[in-house]
């Protein structure tokens, strides 16, 4: 092969792998939320409600990821400063449940509701995080980002205040 030609296979090729590394580890991924099989620390079933008229928040997570644990901290802060009243957060990982109850009763996260998902997270296509989504209380996706949200930005906040 020319090399005048070698070169521009090679471009090519580093943008294709860089397309791919940003899409797998930096866009969240499509996924029905209510076709997860979803447990308690209890090992109970866990059922994603969206009647009620709270907006809910899903956070895929792990144990050891620490700006997982910064977000937590940060929800816990303004949930306790009434700004986040008509939020639901629920926290999944695929860890198991002693790893997720020894977590929780460390920090003692009040608001969040830690929920083991049965299958490897990286099946639903999530590969970092924390990865986040928010739905409406009628389960349309509102928002979805991998990384942290900052939810001490009022501003932010306010669009999805009813």
């Amino acid at each position: 092969m020319n090399k005048k030609y070698t070169g521009y296979v090679l471009v090519v090729l580093a943008i294709a792998i860089v397309v791919f590394q940003y899409i797998k580890y930096r866009v969240a991924p499509d996924f029905n939320l209510e076709s997860l099989k979803l447990e308690t620390t209890e090992g109970k079933p866990y059922q994603v409600s969206f009647n009620d008229d709270k907006i809910i928040v899903v956070s895929f997570f792990t144990t050891w990821c620490g700006t997982c644990h910064q977000e937590f901290k940060e929800i816990q802060g303004t949930k306790l400063k009434n700004q986040l009243n008509n939020f639901k957060f629920i926290a999944i990982s695929d860890e198991s449940i002693e790893k997720l109850n020894h977590y929780n009763n460390n920090y003692n996260y009040q608001y969040i509701d830690f929920v083991h998902i049965t299958q490897n997270v990286s099946e639903i296509g999530v590969h970092a995080f924390p990865t986040i989504y928010i739905f409406d209380n009628k389960g349309k996706l509102l928002y979805s980002k991998v990384g942290l949200v900052n939810w001490n930005d009022e501003k932010w906040l306010a669009q999805f205040k009813a």
